[in-house]
């Protein structure tokens, strides 16, 4: 029986990940608010602080994880990444439930 390519991990990611952003779409088009999601993703880019940095910790410590001895480590760095993203914008999950009641 041949393999499925499309099945592997990395493509249910990629599929995930434009899943997520086509809703994320239809509901910023549903709202109207096409004009401040783009105002609001250029300055996440262009602004101060920048998501730049961020962007180059993720690619950082995937080069680190790529590299088998190192896999464990990326992974937990992988970790922190997330919960200092989730932690550092002064309350995001007070900010999210604000967001879903509009």
């Amino acid at each position: 029986m041949a393999r499925r390519v499309w099945a592997s991990g990395g493509a249910r990611m990629i599929v995930a990940f434009l899943l997520i952003l086509g809703i994320a779409f239809i509901v910023v088009g549903i709202r109207g608010k096409a004009s401040e999601a783009g105002a609001i993703l250029a300055d996440d880019f262009t602004g101060r602080p920048s998501f730049v940095s961020w962007i180059a910790a993720v690619v950082i410590v995937g080069v680190v994880t790529s590299y088998g001895p190192f896999k464990r480590v990326g992974t937990a760095f992988y970790g922190l990444l997330l919960i200092v993203l989730f932690l550092s914008n002064q309350g995001f999950f007070a900010k999210l439930t604000e967001q879903l009641a509009e």
